[in-house]
């Protein structure tokens, strides 16, 4: 099918990823365009009779002076340019034969550059994770990869649920989007946007990355408001300025000023202004799937690191001194068993504090768990309760005070322990809070 841009609200552009052989491994052309200054894949706008494929090669040719073939369809993306929405296609190229760069207003150089440092220097995102998506890692990493994959993710009952739902929606929608064809006309520019995205959801299914599968539905679907009617455009509105109650304040009053008074709009605006109340809303509901992901991964880091292996090292441990005729009562103040004993429940003091922050944040809406969600800074804060539940066991060996609670006996020496590891991991976490505290986020300030 043949595009023009006066046809359609849509623009229609295509462009190449350009490859060849390279000393050190496949390298990929890039232009630099002097009118923007920035370093970005051959591309353009489909001209009146050409193919998208067609118009990818003319453009190659005119910004690299390189003739080249089509391989395969990489993907394409969406974005908007003054108002409207333009989508790109690409094609990964072969190279056929190399030109000198003719002179023109657009590109003033055009250079071959091996993948990974191209990724690192060009200017938009999208277009780096195509050619991204080029580099191969080794067999070793791949499987690795996919180990820890399941092993972190797919296991949990949460993702499996989390997955076959993503995939009832996307059959539920696809049943959908074949209705609003009928109605509209297969070959309309909506239609072809929004194949493209569940192309790539596709994918991302096959890879069981839910996260961005939903990130790809929800586009999916906002591509085809475009072929809403009108009547279509003011009932979508209607129950969207509904469900905005449920939205962030910032959001809610945004989604409300897009919607308002749209019956009196022209055509154009009030379709851009539901598809821009709708692209709020979607973000809404990503970034609380997001949260509830890093809630699960934080728990399941803490299950383990602060639960399972510090109940089952001191199994272990009382085995050992079992086998040795002895007990944890029996040991010298500063026995390595006993010193163990202590860090491991100190260990399990924090993971009792963190998991209660962690929950009691996620319910809160807060932003803190979010900007200490990594796997290092939840280590940390479990480790921690090991180095103050030392500290605590110190201080009682002190002798600076004695009362009947902590009266030297191993049982409450231990609970000590545990009782500082709790407390520690609390002031650990207070003082994370307070280091971000004065940075954050635009996010944050609109109040989540």
């Amino acid at each position: 099918m043949a595009y023009a841009e006066s046809d359609s609200a849509v623009i229609q552009a295509a462009g190449g990823v350009l490859t060849r052989p390279g000393a050190a491994g496949r390298e990929v052309m890039l232009v630099h365009r002097k009118r923007y200054d920035d370093w970005t894949l051959p591309k353009g706008k489909v001209e009146r009779g050409e193919q998208h494929a067609e118009a990818a090669l003319r453009e190659v040719r005119e910004e690299t002076g390189c003739e080249a073939v089509c391989e395969k369809f990489l993907g394409a993306f969406g974005y908007e340019v003054h108002g409207r929405p333009k989508i790109v296609l690409f094609w990964e190229m072969k190279l056929v034969s190399q030109s000198p760069l003719l002179e023109n207003d657009e590109v003033d150089e055009a250079v071959w550059l091996p993948l990974s440092v191209a990724v690192s220097r060009m200017s938009y995102s999208q277009e780096s994770s195509l050619v991204s998506g080029l580099i191969s890692p080794p067999s070793a990493v791949r499987e690795t990869a996919e180990i820890n994959s399941k092993a972190w993710g797919w296991s949990w009952i949460m993702g499996k649920r989390s997955y076959a739902r993503l995939l009832r929606e996307f059959e539920t929608f696809r049943t959908e989007l074949a209705f609003l064809e009928a109605q509209a006309g297969r070959n309309s520019n909506w239609s072809v946007a929004a194949h493209h995205s569940l192309d790539a959801l596709e994918r991302r299914i096959r890879n069981e990355d839910v996260e961005a599968g939903w990130h790809l539905l929800n586009q999916a679907k906002r591509w085809t408001l475009y072929g809403f009617n009108d009547v279509e455009i003011l009932n979508r509105a209607l129950v969207l300025f509904q469900e905005s109650e449920k939205l962030t304040p910032w959001r809610k009053d945004a989604v409300r000023g897009l919607l308002s008074g749209l019956k009196e709009r022209p055509p154009a605006v009030a379709i851009e202004n539901l598809v821009e109340a709708t692209r709020l809303r979607d973000e809404h509901a990503e970034d609380r799937y997001h949260k509830i992901w890093l809630m699960a991964d934080q728990l399941g880091i803490l299950l383990w690191l602060a639960f399972v292996a510090p109940v089952s090292l001191l199994l272990i441990l009382v085995g050992i001194l079992a086998h040795s005729d002895q007990t944890l009562a029996s040991l010298v103040d500063w026995d390595w068993h006993l010193i163990l004993a202590v860090l491991l429940f100190g260990i399990l003091g924090a993971g009792f504090s963190a998991a209660q922050s962690i929950i009691r944040s996620s319910a809160k809406n807060a932003p803190i768990p979010e900007r200490v969600s990594n796997h290092w800074v939840t280590t940390a804060r479990a480790l921690f309760g090991a180095v103050a539940g030392l500290a605590g066991y110190a201080f009682l060996q002190s002798k600076i005070f004695s009362t009947t609670v902590v009266d030297g006996k191993i049982g409450s020496m231990l609970a000590i322990s545990f009782l500082f590891g709790f407390t520690g991991e609390k002031l650990i976490l207070g003082i994370v809070a307070k280091a971000v505290g004065g940075n954050r986020s635009d996010e944050d300030q609109r109040g989540q």
